[in-house]
């Protein structure tokens, strides 16, 4: 494990000062701190699971299962999923679904395989969408409650929306891998669709958002907001780089308002080398141009001031070591954490301190807001996916964290880590939600 502070970085766009922070973490986390223990480990196959899982309590239990998805992609043909397993905290297999050898085990994007109570009668459906076909499954055993015939294409990703302001998401937004989305019912009828929204190619993951206080969600499809019928709202022009195949990449609330005004919205743009804040108008408030921004977190990390903070990691960038900025409200970069692997990460109060840490998979970590050690997870190697949420049954979020084993002796595995300290954030979901995604 190698912390040290290294030279203060060129700002490309927005001002640094010199309090920026500047670390860096590689090799195993330091024993000195201390480690938190997961309350459950389920150990997957490389051969019948896939990298892609999901949770949530399918069989109504009032425990959380684990759904991992394999799936199926080439230069050629669209991904989609080819089968799909669930499994018991205990280990064991609940159901099987498809044919593993079909697919394979690794993924570079979202897997269109959700959990969620798609019918509204209080039992969640496991719902993914195959070559041509959306296959809705009983949660409990697995076995096809039926199939709706979509576009062979329409397979990159699910996100369920609440289009008509029922109060639940019963809307299904479906789309290809850049290029087009289509809005469906629970019958499978199609509502609407846009291809190249704004003029630009799709987001990799639709966002919902009630952004008029309506009761409909608003989506953003891309650069651009669309009305809970399909019809573009505004579109934001995205940082003048010459990249023809940019795309959004992530958006995230950063505050909410009475107003679309009001609002402050966070978006990177992928090739086109920029992170945006933006009101619920479309309106730029400031830009940082000139990397690759990916993910975004939002959360209250600094004990003296309530403000959000930024975490976002970057890529493609031509060093070993890739950064994650912490950047505040008002686009001030206030240091990074230099990592070879900082793709994904969460912020979340871990240790009870009334305030968010920044939870680093990759390294085992959680850190405060200057990038410093705080404790570490109890894990045999490196993390990669990270969920949010209730995954033990107690009422509030904890923790999910995957760790694939890449060229270990171990087997693959899912670790659950319970959170039950005063500041702990309440829930009523058990597993991850309805939309998981890796943006």
């Amino acid at each position: 494990m190698v912390a040290k502070v290294g030279d203060i970085c060129e700002n490309i766009k927005m001002g640094k000062d010199a309090d920026f922070f500047n670390v860096t973490y590689t090799g195993d986390p330091p024993t000195e701190v201390a480690a938190i223990r997961p309350i459950a480990t389920v150990p997957l196959s490389r051969k019948e699971d896939g990298e892609w899982f999901v949770t949530g309590d399918i069989d109504g239990d009032g425990a959380v299962e684990i759904v991992t998805a394999r799936n199926f992609c080439d230069d050629d043909t669209p991904p989609f999923v080819t089968s799909v397993t669930a499994h018991k905290l205990d280990g064991s297999v609940l159901w099987r679904w498809g044919d593993p050898a079909a697919g394979g085990w690794p993924l570079g994007y979202d897997v269109a395989c959700q959990i969620h109570d798609w019918d509204g009668d209080g039992r969640p459906e496991v719902i993914l969408a195959t070559r041509g076909q959306l296959v809705e499954l009983d949660g409990a055993t697995g076995a096809e409650r039926r199939r709706l015939s979509i576009p062979d294409t329409a397979t990159d990703c699910l996100t369920f929306a609440d289009l008509d302001g029922s109060g639940q998401k019963r809307q299904l937004l479906l789309k290809d891998r850049y290029f087009q989305i289509w809005a469906i019912d629970y019958d499978g009828n199609e509502l609407w669709t846009i291809r190249m929204p704004g003029g630009y190619r799709t987001a990799h993951q639709p966002y919902p958002l009630d952004i008029d206080g309506d009761g409909r969600e608003e989506i953003m499809v891309g650069y651009a907001l669309a009305d809970p019928d399909g019809k573009i709202r505004w579109t934001f022009e995205p940082p003048p780089y010459d990249e023809p195949l940019g795309h959004l990449d992530c958006c995230r609330v950063v505050r909410r308002g009475t107003t679309p005004a009001e609002w402050r919205l966070a978006c990177t743009a992928c090739g086109h080398r920029g992170l945006v804040m933006l009101d619920g108008d479309g309106q730029k408030l400031w830009m940082l141009t000139g990397r690759h921004y990916e993910s975004i977190d939002v959360g209250r990390l600094d004990p003296q001031d309530p403000a959000p903070r930024l975490v976002v990691d970057l890529a493609q960038e031509p060093t070993e070591l890739l950064p994650l900025m912490v950047i505040d409200e008002a686009g001030r970069q206030l240091g990074q954490i230099m990592l070879e692997e900082p793709r994904f990460h969460a912020l979340i109060d871990v240790l009870g301190r009334g305030h968010d840490q920044i939870v680093l998979p990759h390294v085992r970590g959680i850190f405060d807001q200057r990038g410093r050690w705080l404790a570490r997870f109890d894990l045999p190697h490196s993390g990669n996916i990270i969920q949010r949420g209730d995954m033990t049954g107690t009422g509030t979020a904890g923790i999910a964290i995957s760790t694939p084993g890449h060229g270990k002796p171990e087997a693959p595995a899912i670790h659950m880590f319970e959170l039950t300290h005063a500041h702990a954030r309440k829930t009523d979901t058990l597993g991850c939600g309805p939309n998981f995604t890796l943006y």
